[in-house]
């Protein structure tokens, strides 16, 4: 959504009930990560709180971390019987 979308507001018609809503553009997101802005994050917390496992988990869902590792920390994690 551009600026100029957010500035267009809604127009009434005369006789119709419901107001015409202007069309809003779509900005295509690029899939090529090295566009992507970073973001430092810190998590705070006591013992046993989750921050790593929150941490993985948002690395994981965005693709920061490709299956193959995934895959072998899991292996660790199960050699190690933490998991």
């Amino acid at each position: 959504i551009t600026p100029e979308d957010e500035e267009a507001e809604d127009e009434f018609v005369e006789g119709e009930a419901t107001p015409k809503v202007s069309k809003k553009k779509i900005v295509k997101v690029e899939e090529n990560r090295s566009k992507r802005e970073h973001a430092n994050v810190v998590f705070i917390g006591h013992v046993d709180a989750g921050k790593s496992t929150i941490g993985g988990q948002i690395m994981s869902l965005t693709g920061m971390v490709d299956k193959r590792t995934l895959e072998k920390y899991e292996r660790e994690a199960r050699e190690k019987s933490v998991q």
